[in-house]
């Protein structure tokens, strides 16, 4: 990458290769686009949150851009089903004794595979990403 581009409130076209494009939107988060053309949310103005006590859960399109908190002693099985949008987005915190297990519920991936991931222990937090149309990448 040779170069960053900010703007004050313009959705720009895709950048030239080598540069990276921030920008705000009218939903109140910063989005940056590289040269692949993909718009992604780096920030939001303040988070939602969703707090989950049972001991399954299914991630869905209106969890982008929250933070998830499962606070279920024994842990929580998280599904993390096909289809959801290519620039879905999550931070998953394990509030219980036991992480949460997030896994693939279909033909998606998470970092390429289809077993699961989870935070690395209680009061630690995994961030979630679909950057391509089948893959995520979980980083904790």
């Amino acid at each position: 990458m040779s170069h960053i581009l900010l703007y004050k409130s313009v959705t720009p076209a895709t950048p030239p290769a080598g540069t990276v494009i921030i920008y705000p939107k009218a939903d109140g988060r910063f989005y940056y686009m590289g040269e692949d053309g993909i718009e992604y949310i780096i920030s939001s103005p303040s988070a939602d949150t969703r707090i989950i006590t049972g001991t399954t859960d299914t991630l869905a399109q209106s969890d982008d851009g929250k933070v998830l908190i499962y606070t279920n002693a024994a842990g929580c099985a998280i599904t993390y089903p096909d289809g959801l949008n290519e620039k879905f987005q999550c931070s998953v915190i394990a509030a219980g004794a036991v992480a949460p297990i997030i896994t693939p519920g279909g033909t998606d991936t998470i970092n390429g595979a289809g077993t699961g991931v989870s935070p690395s222990a209680q009061y630690k937090a995994l961030y979630l990403v679909k950057h391509e149309a089948t893959n995520a990448i979980a980083v904790s």
